[in-house]
């Protein structure tokens, strides 16, 4: 997914869901967001950029209940 910036601005909040594994609850983290931008344990992504630009070279990583 591409995430569009623009500094100062905060984005809307984009909520992301996952399945399969054991189950959930699921946690999510994610690496690469641009400055400024997080993502929550339960995987939605928000905040106010302090740099504008189209980011899609981010990764998210999805854990099941195991651990998985």
């Amino acid at each position: 997914m591409t995430i569009t910036a623009v500094q100062g601005n905060a984005i809307v909040p984009v909520t992301l869901t996952g399945s399969g594994g054991v189950g959930g609850p699921y946690t999510f983290t994610a690496t690469g967001l641009p400055t400024g931008l997080s993502i929550s344990t339960a995987g939605v992504i928000s905040g106010i950029p302090s740099v504008s630009g189209t980011f899609n070279n981010y990764t998210v990583t999805i854990t099941d209940k195991a651990g998985n």
